[in-house]
């Protein structure tokens, strides 16, 4: 039992180490003092993964990370890997326990079955490609778990909220168990619950700061010129901080919002947000494709002013 219990010490130190290279020593501390600190800015968008080099040509600047997205069933893509590391970009990897592709059965991957080691042969592999990877990656297992548009949620695919916790923490296990110290568990919901019910709160699903790094929330304003950035994550914010006692890092793992007149002042209202308000946020993801909403940075031209003038404000 005490061998036991010292790898779960060991593995935490070094995940805290982990943690504060990933962020900078300055950054790092400058959360828990509330001093001035850079708010790391990356984006997703669809053709990164392509190779595609012109994705920033229209910032002149560079993103600090990127976003992609991975099912359980496909492997870790080693030549988007060394593209990310030739770029010096972080990765933030959101990671889907579903089937990718033709014939899929949302009942194969309920988070019973995940917790009763169904999938433990996939889990196992990927953290052991990303561990060779080698790099910090901020890993995002089954986010966005309380709303009801995903398999995983509480409210799906035969699921109760009370299966999320164990499920969290198995997959949490096995990566310790393959030393995969580079990987920083993520645990993201969306801004507000969906049912918004008290069995679906977002406390529910939290595993407690001993199988968490860092907290990631998700929120899009998809057409209410009324809410602005700071109104949509203020509640989800506050209530991540008091989760967590105030002892965890929080990165706003994507955001986006509709184009519109309003875009550029929505996007000055996060600047400042996350300068002055959010003050332990230490980085922002930006949706940055045209999917259920045209997202992009430079819809309408005048957000790409505004976008820019973030990145120089944050960094």
């Amino acid at each position: 039992m005490k061998k036991k219990k010292s790898k779960r010490i060991n593995y935490k130190i070094v995940a805290l180490i982990s943690l504060i290279v990933a962020l900078g020593f300055t950054s790092y501390f400058a959360i828990f003092a509330g001093t001035n600190r850079r708010v790391d800015i990356g984006a997703y968008t669809y053709w990164y993964g392509m190779l595609n080099p012109n994705y920033e040509v229209p910032l002149d600047r560079k993103f600090d990370s990127f976003l992609w997205y991975a099912s359980i069933n496909q492997s870790f893509d080693k030549n988007f890997g060394e593209n990310l590391k030739k770029d010096n970009k972080k990765l933030q990897l959101a990671w889907e326990p579903g089937f990718s592709g033709n014939n899929f059965n949302p009942s194969d991957y309920t988070l019973k079955k995940i917790s009763q080691g169904v999938h433990d042969n996939d889990i196992r592999r990927w953290a052991k490609e990303l561990k060779e990877y080698g790099e910090v990656v901020y890993f995002r297992p089954m986010s966005e778990m309380n709303g009801n548009w995903v398999t995983w949620s509480g409210t799906t695919n035969s699921n109760k909220p009370e299966d999320y916790v164990p499920a969290w923490i198995h997959i949490k296990n096995i990566f310790e168990e393959e030393s995969a110290n580079n990987v920083l568990f993520v645990w993201a919901v969306n801004h507000k619950s969906v049912p918004d019910t008290k069995a679906n709160a977002i406390k529910v699903y939290y595993p407690g700061n001993q199988y968490v790094d860092v907290i990631g929330l998700n929120g899009y304003n998809f057409g209410e010129p009324d809410i602005s950035f700071e109104r949509l994550f203020r509640n989800s914010y506050k209530e991540s901080v008091k989760l967590s006692k105030g002892k965890k890092p929080i990165i706003i793992a994507e955001t986006g919002c509709y184009n519109s007149p309003d875009k550029p002042r929505w996007i000055d209202n996060m600047s400042k947000t996350l300068k002055n308000k959010f003050k332990r946020v230490t980085q922002v993801y930006w949706f940055n494709a045209d999917k259920e909403k045209e997202w992009s940075i430079d819809h309408p031209k005048e957000a790409l002013v505004s976008f820019k003038n973030m990145m120089d404000y944050l960094r």
